[in-house]
């Protein structure tokens, strides 16, 4: 068998490669990040420069490198930068029409930005979301039954209408310390307005020594805070039916 000559083997050695690149190239890499730019304001007053810039798909973090907000030379807006990775490259994160949400310092914006491989850059103007209450005020009263002497709790927004928790609290448990009855957290949605809402938990304690009643409350999750003054349980409700509790006014933080 006569041997190959030079020149077939290497245009056969060329054809190999070209076919492995080919093949390489029809499998693709993962899709490329893209980004999103444009202003940052805030009815706060002029957004500061070097805050970081994170961005969502759902929950998941999808920034493929450190967002920031940054000032060019000679403006006085504040402009951010912040590349989104796609879901080959972050499970959960960018595809084709994917909602894609922005903080800025860590703080909600309003507008919601739409994940597309059409361009490499989107411009999105941002605008801060506002910032929510540091606390809200809650007033809390108890209601001792006559005939049964359960525990019921009622809350309210300070100022607007009582709502009443049906279920009764439930006063069989000793605290840690064995010195009151430990009522069971009652869960609490609380309308803090402009249609925000916060859950938090009221209980009651009734001392061992003296039978008299207190209030706890705390966002859902965090630490107690306990109203030290006695409810006063002495007045009959309209009904007759009830001792009508003191309301309470309590500050419940809500960070």
């Amino acid at each position: 068998m006569k041997s190959l000559k030079p020149w077939i083997i290497a245009v056969i050695a060329a054809s190999l490669t070209l076919s492995v690149i080919a093949g390489a190239s029809a499998q693709g890499p993962g899709s490329p990040p893209v980004a999103f730019t444009g202003t940052v304001t805030s009815a706060d007053g002029v957004v500061a420069a070097n805050l970081a810039v994170e961005s969502y798909v759902g929950d998941q973090v999808c920034d493929n490198t450190p967002g920031t907000t940054f000032r060019r030379a000679g403006e006085s807006v504040t402009r951010y930068w912040v590349t989104v990775s796609h879901a080959s490259q972050k499970a959960g994160c960018g595809t084709d029409g994917a909602e894609v949400r922005f903080t800025v310092g860590g703080r909600a914006v309003t507008q919601v930005g739409t994940w597309s491989a059409s361009s490499a850059v989107h411009t999105l103007n941002l605008t801060l979301a506002p910032e929510g209450p540091a606390s809200v005020s809650v007033d809390v009263t108890v209601w001792q039954s006559l005939r049964t002497n359960n525990i019921f709790v009622s809350t309210r927004p300070a100022g607007a209408s009582w709502t009443t928790h049906n279920t009764p609290v439930d006063l069989s448990a000793l605290s840690s310390s064995g010195n009151f009855y430990q009522g069971s957290p009652v869960p609490i949605t609380v309308d803090i307005g402009g249609g925000a809402t916060v859950n938090i938990d009221v209980t009651v304690w009734r001392s061992v020594r003296t039978g008299s009643h207190f209030v706890s409350t705390r966002p859902q999750g965090a630490g107690w805070t306990t109203f030290n003054t006695p409810i006063d349980l002495s007045a009959l409700s309209s009904s007759g039916n009830f001792y009508q509790g003191s309301p309470v006014t309590v500050e419940v933080d809500l960070e």
